[in-house]
């Protein structure tokens, strides 16, 4: 039976002590806020967590240490683990570990330095890392505007899948609503989707998406849930529902976006949502100041968010 993944998947931060090192004990009490809460499953070690900044070694203990803690406290989340990187050779490391260790799946975007220049040669690359670990389900994680490159998802998939049996989808970072319509509905529906920018949720749910990671659920996932119950609702005030957790997102980013990156302020966020100290971010990601991070929290207070402690 094919495992599949839908519903809601935080975008994980990476706890980081006040001299640089992984605060792993951290992760422990991060993970259980995410399980008390219901979330589906977690995209670890992705852009949010900071991946490119971390060494292999860091990125397989942080994996480590969330399926021991969902482990521990009899969690159900899928646990995605980003194992993209710029060596292919590093990425197939990262993707044996992975699933020996017990993640769920796995998930990889194209390398951003030596770039593929046709959608022969990302299936190629694609291949060789699904290949490492070939009882893990593999998902593309499509982010152009990162990585620069931009191949239709819909035929990264029907033509991955010809290469190998783990192609189970793709974590879609990307403005195209017409290719992800087509990856939604490619072959009635065999993929799993995740929409990765939370504005636009609600679009990717009325065409029938049925998953998304993001960032913004470590602090709303009510939000989330109110657009996936609603987001295709045929009665007008359950479409307002969904309509109005849609805005409050946006009126989140316009808030954090005042910032030159989004990690930063998410670290303060869940340090004063659920009290677990994030530390900083890593260099060249510019850290917010005490005074900017508590201006932050007062706008999301003005806009009804609440901390939990």
């Amino acid at each position: 039976m094919t495992t599949r993944f839908t519903g809601l998947y935080p975008a994980t931060l990476t706890p980081f002590n006040k001299d640089g090192s992984i605060n792993l004990e951290g992760i422990d009490k991060y993970a259980k806020h995410f399980i008390d809460g219901g979330m589906d499953g977690v995209f670890v070690n992705g852009t949010s967590g900071e991946s490119m900044s971390l060494s292999i070694n860091e990125r397989k203990k942080v994996i480590e240490e969330w399926v021991a803690a969902n482990k521990k406290h009899n969690g159900k989340l899928q646990i995605i683990a980003h194992i993209g990187a710029q060596s292919v050779e590093d990425s197939k490391e990262l993707a044996k570990h992975a699933e020996s260790v017990g993640a769920a799946g796995i998930s990889a975007m194209a390398p951003a330095f030596f770039k593929p220049k046709s959608l022969e040669q990302l299936i190629e690359y694609l291949n060789e890392i699904a290949k490492a670990a070939s009882n893990t389900p593999f998902f593309y994680y499509h982010f152009p505007g990162i990585t620069g490159v931009d191949f239709p998802v819909h035929k990264v998939l029907s033509e991955g899948a010809k290469k190998f049996s783990t192609m189970r989808g793709a974590k879609f970072t990307g403005y195209d609503m017409r290719d992800l319509n087509k990856s939604i509905s490619l072959e009635g529906g065999r993929f799993d989707l995740l929409n990765g920018f939370e504005f636009l949720w609600l679009p990717a749910v009325s065409i029938g998406g049925v998953g998304a990671v993001g960032l913004s659920a470590n602090l709303c996932p009510e939000l989330f849930r109110d657009i996936e119950k609603y987001g295709q609702d045929k009665d007008a005030k359950g479409l307002a529902k969904a309509q109005e957790a849609q805005r409050k997102i946006i009126q989140l980013f316009d808030i954090i976006e005042k910032q030159e990156n989004y990690m930063s302020p998410f670290k303060h966020i869940m340090k004063w949502l659920i009290g677990i100290d994030f530390g900083p971010v890593r260099t060249p990601l510019k850290n917010m100041t005490d005074s900017e991070a508590e201006e932050m929290i007062k706008q999301l207070e003005a806009l009804g968010f609440k901390t939990n402690q």
